[in-house]
């Protein structure tokens, strides 16, 4: 080898012998090491990432060089950079080894929970730390006390530009003790609703309604004013207001609005739907609507379906929506859309009830009966409700629902062309199914009064509504299969009988 000056140096050179087994010790070693953390992997459930492999190449090279003569060239320096280097890679398998045993998931009778990875992160960063310090003092022979005292420009330095990181670590370790919450909770943080994926040394991750990902610095979050919507219970209220008219009295507002939305998806049952007079305004009073929800991802699905059926539990309760108008007079009712008048019709003409008719007697029927709207999950009957008009479906369909001993059971389903309602405004007998609307749907609605104007002038109409609500009878007490024919003819005499003392008609009508 030539040496500056032009001198030579005689370099011993590595024996083959010797090279070949310090390389079968080499593979020797990393094979097994390999095949440990497989082992460990299996038994353990630790979890070692590429570093570990560094790692254990380091370890079975250090072995590797344990053969190699000492006068080899390079050989000190080699092994003093190869045991900085092991030294420093050996922190992540340490530092997994350590988190498995602090904060692992719970051990066997306890209840499982993931660790927190706040306390995992800052475990790894003590501990490679503490590796770099010792490298330096004991491999390198650098004085590490005597380098920071000597480096006071660059430690304040550094410092000043640590100061929002340490602050992070600090808030983080403050969210850590104090719980305020967890990942998973449903937060609002500075006017928004938000959910917690994670929190780390740094940082905390939430996720918005609209998917949105927002990091926020500890320092930050734990200076907010903070609403935890699953503290100290999931169970939590939602609101949503609507203004109407004064003419409509409170009092009824609250049990038709209590009604409407009791029934909509994800609104708890137990606590009721509690409906306040908030505040009387310029042009109406102003109603709260209070709902309970448990899970805070529907809360915004909550409260639309909240207002849509607000809206059309005011419309069918003629409950007029004011707004600001520059005029002294109230605006006029909007008329009957005469489409919908004409569809009742044509259905009407086809029902197997109102076939008799003529078509200006249906003309005056569907002219006297208003034409209602229900928004989906809406009821149109209620079980064990007392009933004051039946229902004609145009458009849409609706499900039949009983409750039996605490457990209520679809027992059917009506689409446009059908009827419910029968029994309950012919008999004055309660409800004896509900009735939920699936989807937005459309139903003519035929009052007593309007009903026996028809029935005293065409009678013999009664003869095949009572067959008709027979039917309906029988399928909502459940008869047997069986006994269908039998039970139709005694339960249609029966009806009958009831219809004609009823609306005051005689044997000689029919």
């Amino acid at each position: 080898m030539m040496l500056p000056g032009g001198a030579c140096m005689n370099v011993p050179e590595l024996p083959a012998r010797e090279g070949v087994l310090a390389f079968a010790l080499f593979l020797l070693v990393y094979v097994s090491l390999i095949g440990l953390t497989k082992r460990l992997r299996k038994t353990t459930g630790l979890k070692f990432g590429r570093m570990t492999q560094f790692f254990l190449f380091c370890v079975a090279a250090l072995a590797g060089l344990s053969l190699v003569p000492l006068e080899a060239l390079g050989k000190q320096t080699l092994i003093l950079h190869l045991t900085a280097a092991t030294v420093l890679t050996g922190c992540f398998p340490l530092v997994a080894v350590l988190n498995h045993l602090l904060w692992a998931e719970g051990r066997s009778g306890e209840k499982k929970r993931e660790a927190p990875r706040l306390l995992a992160d800052t475990t790894g960063l003590l501990v490679f730390v503490t590796m770099v310090i010792l490298v330096l003092q004991f491999i390198y022979q650098v004085r590490v006390p005597g380098l920071l005292a000597g480096s006071g420009v660059v430690a304040i330095i550094l410092g000043l530009a640590m100061q929002d990181l340490l602050g992070n670590i600090f808030g983080g370790f403050s969210i850590f003790m104090d719980k305020p919450f967890k990942t998973g909770d449903w937060l609002n943080v500075n006017g928004t609703d938000a959910k917690v994926l994670e929190v780390t040394w740094r940082s905390t991750r939430l996720l918005t309604n609209d998917d949105v990902l927002i990091d926020v610095p500890n320092h930050n979050i734990v200076r907010q004013v903070i609403t935890n919507f699953e503290r100290p219970s999931p169970t939590h209220r939602v609101s949503a207001e609507i203004s109407l008219h004064y003419d409509a009295p409170p009092r009824q507002v609250q049990q038709k609005l209590a009604e409407a939305v009791a029934l909509v998806p994800h609104v708890l049952a137990d606590p009721k739907p509690v409906i306040y007079v908030k505040a009387y305004q310029d042009s109406g009073i102003l109603y709260e609507i209070r709902v309970w929800i448990n899970d805070h991802a529907f809360a915004n699905e909550v409260l639309s379906q909240v207002r849509v059926v607000a809206w059309y539990a005011a419309r069918r309760a003629n409950l007029e929506i004011p707004y600001p108008q520059l005029t002294l007079h109230r605006p006029r009712p909007r008329s009957a859309d005469p489409n919908m008048a004409e569809e009742a019709a044509r259905i009407l003409a086809k029902h197997p009830i109102f076939g008799v008719l003529e078509p200006e007697q249906i003309g005056t029927l569907v002219a006297q009966s208003p034409v209602q709207l229900f928004a989906g999950n809406e009821a149109l009957t209620r079980q064990g409700e007392p009933g004051e008009s039946m229902f004609l479906l145009l458009r849409g369909e609706c499900e039949v629902r009983i409750r039996k001993e605490n457990t209520e059971s679809t027992v059917a389903h009506l689409h446009a062309g059908d009827c419910l309602g029968e029994m309950s405004l012919l008999s004055g007998d309660p409800r004896s199914a509900t009735v939920v609307a699936i989807g937005e749907l459309v139903a003519l609605e035929l009052s007593h009064a309007v009903f026996q104007n028809l029935v005293q002038e065409h009678p013999t109409l009664l003869e095949k509504l009572s067959e008709l609500l027979a039917q309906r009878q029988m399928a909502n007490q459940e008869f047997a299969l069986s006994d269908a024919i039998t039970h139709t003819s005694k339960t249609s005499a029966s009806i009958l009988s009831s219809l004609r003392d009823f609306f005051h008609l005689g044997d000689s009508c029919l």
